[in-house]
C-alpha cells in the first residue's frame, strides 16, 4: 500500500504518522519513503498530489520504476 500526501516538514510528518492514532497511516504503518518531490508553492504540490491520486498511487509508482522517471 502507498500513502500520498503533502508536508513542509518530512520528519515531523513521519513522526505524526508513526504515532498510534486514528489516521490511516498509523493503522497501516509506514515502512519507507519511496518518492519525494519538492515544489516552490503548496498549490503546485496539491495539484500534483491530486493527479497522482486520480491516476492511482500504485500505478504512479510502477510508472516511475518502469520508465526510471520522476516526471508525471
Amino acid at each position: 500500500m502507498y500513502y500520498c500526501g503533502i508536508t513542509n516538514d518530512m520528519e515531523r510528518r513521519l513522526k505524526e504518522h508513526s504515532k498510534k492514532g486514528k489516521s490511516w497511516a498509523s493503522k497501516v504503518g509506514i515502512i519507507k519513503v519511496e518518492y519525494i518531490s519538492k515544489f516552490d508553492e503548496r498549490k503546485q504540490a496539491a495539484k500534483m498530489e491530486r493527479k497522482i491520486k486520480i491516476y492511482g498511487v500504485s500505478k504512479f509508482m510502477k510508472y516511475l520504476r518502469v520508465h526510471n522517471k520522476v516526471k508525471f
